[in-house]
């Protein structure tokens, strides 16, 4: 909608948009939004319903009605974490959309050699995991886990280690994002405690899908997020390599998890589209089979 506005359409940018909404703060975002305004803010993680302190945003333009979108930018993230201060899990970033194109060139890079490595050595795809862990970085109060979100500056750095057991051209390549991310991201505050952010999460396929109960009986029903991530990619054509990255994971991840169910017996209802929406894109119609 935004794209097809008459002020888009006439060649003008938007001086920033920002989403004062739950787990926004997302490469994905950024990357379909980068051709509509100079500067995003969003957030990785859950918001309160109370959201942004917009008290202190207008007070800062109209003590100041010149201040430039950069510096009114930082004052609403410095402004949304002081709001939040005694919730440690708080975060918002400010990001550079001009510098999207470089992130997303580096993201594929990564991606094509994160492949290769997994495709040329069966423990690599292990190693992966141990990385990426169990568990969504962000949205996890209160056992709540279904994000399939990670820190980008977390899930990259382990590969760009002199310590990691990946090759040199997949340290080069995870070096490169995270110089760029820290490019593309002019101010990150966040108050969780030992960790670094880097101010934009991606997804990962850390579960394939939701296993969900849907009677008294023991029935249980498998509800999807990679399939629909995958999807999205294609249809609003984001990385195409790290597209590859999120079908590979989640199809091994799903393959394993239906093996261990024995999906062939009553008590599972249904399997989901996410091999079918894989084996039938033109892209890998002749690569995956059943």
């Amino acid at each position: 909608a935004l794209a097809g506005s008459e002020f888009i359409q006439s060649g003008r940018k938007f001086d920033f948009i920002g989403f004062d909404a739950c787990q926004m703060g997302n490469y994905e975002a950024v990357s379909a939004l980068k051709e509509l305004s100079y500067y995003y803010i969003g957030s990785e993680e859950n918001e309160y319903g109370t959201g942004w302190d917009y008290q202190t945003l207008f007070s800062d333009l109209d003590n100041k009605p010149k201040l430039g979108t950069g510096e009114l930018g930082k004052k609403v993230v410095d402004a949304h974490v002081k709001k939040f201060e005694k919730d440690m899990l708080s975060c918002l970033s400010l990001v550079d959309l001009t510098k999207v194109d470089e992130l997303d060139s580096a993201v594929s890079i990564f991606a094509e050699n994160l492949l290769k490595e997994i495709e040329q050595t069966e423990s690599a795809y292990y190693e992966v995991l141990n990385i990426v862990g169990k568990k969504s970085h962000f949205a996890t109060r209160n056992g709540v886990d279904t994000s399939n979100y990670l820190d980008l500056k977390r899930f990259v750095t382990p590969f760009a280690s002199d310590d990691s057991v990946f090759s040199k051209e997949l340290k080069d390549a995870a070096n490169n994002v995270l110089k760029n991310l820290d490019e593309c991201v002019l101010y990150n505050r966040w108050l969780e405690r030992d960790v670094q952010n880097g101010g934009l999460s991606i997804y990962f396929p850390l579960a394939a899908y939701y296993v969900m109960n849907i009677d008294n009986n023991g029935t249980v029903s498998y509800y999807e997020t990679a399939s629909e991530a995958v999807k999205i990619y294609e249809t609003t054509g984001l990385n195409n390599e790290y597209k590859k990255v999120i079908a590979r994971f989640a199809l091994m991840n799903l393959a394993a998890k239906l093996i261990g169910d024995d999906w062939q017996t009553e008590n599972i209802k249904n399997r989901g589209n996410l091999i079918a929406t894989i084996r039938d894109s033109d892209e890998w119609k002749n690569e995956w089979k059943d």
